[in-house]
């Protein structure tokens, strides 16, 4: 799948998964995925 190797190797990618360790990095797992709710997510992980 010559698509998925190149999407894979594109910088737009790598940037994604920087920025996805980062997050998790930072304890707000599941940010990447909710957006604007990232927030609310981390507060509701700190009660836990």
């Amino acid at each position: 799948m010559p698509g998925l190797v190149s999407y894979i190797s594109s910088t737009s990618f790598a940037n994604e998964m920087a920025e996805m360790r980062q997050q998790v990095m930072e304890g707000q797992i599941g940010g990447f995925l909710l957006g604007g709710e990232r927030v609310r997510v981390s507060y509701l992980f700190q009660l836990h």
